[in-house]
């Protein structure tokens, strides 16, 4: 799209948030509105709606999101009480979904000059919210891995492992740009292509154009490993700290301390025990309160 066309949309997507704001800023319940998604920071088209976030004083909501029109223009509202959106943020790591998606928007209302500097105190990434994500990304990746290796060996089809090949190139991308410290986004592959050009040229350039032979297959997927093994320092800096009273940690407990299900992260601690890094271990538990059976959960121990 030429600059003229797209410069003539971005004021009619432009005037059409004005005009929103216009018709609520005298609401007082309203205390911000944030602009996301492409009209904050990338390209728009014919076809673009918008993303925006009310944040309002803190009250019961009977509904959190609405669809608005303007200028036959569709704007996406969510509806956050500013208590919820503060909290909420202050416990999102950097890197997560979320952060990413704020950290590329812009307020284009507020009645608190405050949330200014709270709103541009989200968009850093620190150290350890870097090894975090990584870490949750690294579990996406180990069972992207992994399905590579079932449907080219047991399943015996290269053609969806190539697929899983292909998925593999965003993962990989988003990690790059989490560890550089820029928000992942929708372009995530265009930006980490423009880091390090041949980072993804298997997962992505040549995997895009041609189908791969089965040594071809074979050799991406022993790529993904080697850039797991290449990011093993950061990939495992949470779990050693988490592990280092050197107590067993049941699926149940690490899932309790990292706030998701088990079977999200497992597989990052099945690839740390088959490093080396830590050991597999059981611990007998009783499925409820009043069972008298018992079982074996699996767990983890990091052996000084």
């Amino acid at each position: 799209m030429d600059e003229k066309r797209q410069a003539g949309l971005k004021e009619r997507y432009n005037g059409a948030v004005d005009s929103f704001v216009e018709k609520i800023k005298g609401d007082p319940n309203v205390i911000a509105v944030i602009v996301s998604g492409s009209l904050a920071y990338d390209m728009i088209w014919e076809k673009s709606d918008i993303d925006m976030t009310l944040v309002v004083r803190d009250q019961n909501l009977k509904n959190d999101s609405y669809s608005i029109i303007e200028d036959g223009i569709t704007i996406n509202v969510y509806i956050t009480v500013r208590s919820s959106f503060r909290r909420y943020m202050e416990r999102n790591i950097g890197g997560s979904f979320m952060q990413a998606y704020f950290s590329k928007g812009k307020i284009v209302y507020t009645t608190d000059e405050s949330l200014y500097d709270f709103f541009e105190d989200i968009k850093i990434i620190g150290s350890d919210d870097i090894a975090l994500s990584v870490f949750y990304m690294a579990g996406e990746l180990i069972g992207i891995y992994d399905k590579c290796q079932k449907w080219l060996t047991a399943r015996e089809d290269p053609i969806y492992t190539q697929y899983y090949i292909l998925k593999a190139a965003e993962v990989i991308a988003n990690m790059e740009l989490c560890l550089a410290g820029i928000p992942a986004s929708r372009e995530s592959i265009q930006k980490a292509v423009a880091l390090n050009p041949g980072l993804l040229k298997t997962f992505y350039q040549e995997a895009m154009s041609r189908y791969y032979s089965i040594e071809e297959l074979k050799a991406a997927i022993d790529k993904i490993d080697g850039y797991l093994m290449s990011k093993l320092d950061i990939i495992q800096k949470p779990v050693i700290e988490f592990m280092g009273d050197n107590e067993i940690k049941t699926s149940t407990l690490i899932a309790k301390h990292f706030r998701v299900d088990s079977h999200y992260i497992i597989d990052v601690f099945d690839y740390l025990a088959d490093k080396g890094v830590i050991e597999r271990v059981s611990q007998t538990i009783r499925i409820t309160p009043k069972s008298k059976l018992a079982v074996e959960e699996q767990g983890f121990l990091l052996v000084p």
